[in-house]
């Protein structure tokens, strides 16, 4: 399983690269004067919308370090959420293949049942249903711990980002004092 995870992540990094390329062009076509940061479309896998950062003319150190912290929590999320959904998707694959022995015997049943044929497709909807919650429940059960430290890690960033978008913040306060009082 984890031989095919790691494949279809190869497979589709380079399908996000040539998605990248789109969004490159996409960004591209717009004005390159704007001041104002670019979202694109979502990434196909994460499902997080892909951004393009303003970047100024007279960028600070300060300002640069903001963006480029900015950029690496774009990328552990992005990074993320690929792996989870990548592996949420193949373990959903995995479980729909071993219940569909399963599911095709109910299938029989129901057919063979005639008395009750009005109610049978609302027994296998609810019979399906089931199923995909303990699927859920399950894959959320699995992953809890990787998800846990995720959200340790997510909100540790984000804190970095808070205190470095402070700071950005007032140099750029300070800037325009500056500039109003000459």
């Amino acid at each position: 399983m984890l031989k095919s995870l790691a494949l279809k992540l190869n497979a589709r990094k380079s399908a996000n690269q040539s998605t990248n390329e789109k969004i490159n062009k996409i960004f591209k076509k717009i004005n390159k004067d704007s001041k104002y940061d670019l979202i694109g479309p979502p990434h196909k896998i994460s499902n997080l919308r892909q951004f393009r950062y303003y970047i100024p003319k007279d960028e600070s150190k300060l300002e640069y370090d903001y963006r480029m912290l900015r950029e690496r929590v774009f990328e552990f999320n992005n990074d993320y959420w690929t792996q989870q959904n990548l592996k949420f998707l193949e373990s959903k694959k995995i479980f729909i293949q071993q219940n569909k022995m399963r599911q095709n015997y109910l299938d029989q049943l129901n057919k063979n049942n005639l008395a009750r044929k009005s109610s049978s497709s609302t027994s296998q909807i609810l019979e399906s249903d089931l199923l995909m919650n303990d699927f859920y429940k399950q894959f959320l059960n699995e992953n809890y711990q990787n998800h846990y430290e995720y959200n340790k890690k997510w909100l540790k960033l984000n804190f970095q980002l808070l205190w470095m978008a402070t700071r950005v913040n007032l140099y750029r306060f300070n800037k325009k004092l500056r500039f109003f009082s000459k």
